[in-house]
């Protein structure tokens, strides 16, 4: 893969490692999921029973339609 000059190979580098320091992050925040929920719910003072049982099942319902009521 030839590079014309050196800030191509530069510019390539810099938006590789944007993409990728993107996805680890995904992937930290993810590990960390439950932790920043609790911490969010603490500070705003909200019961996690009565949120996350509607709040999980729509992912799992698909983006297309809402969450079912209860």
């Amino acid at each position: 893969m030839p590079f014309h000059s050196t800030s191509d190979l530069i510019r390539k580098i810099h938006m590789t490692s944007t993409h990728w320091l993107q996805i680890m992050i995904g992937v930290h925040l993810g590990l960390h999921w439950k932790a920043i929920t609790n911490l969010l719910a603490n500070a705003y003072r909200l019961d996690l029973d009565h949120w996350l049982a509607p709040a999980s099942s729509f992912p799992l319902a698909g983006s297309s339609s809402p969450p079912m009521a209860c």
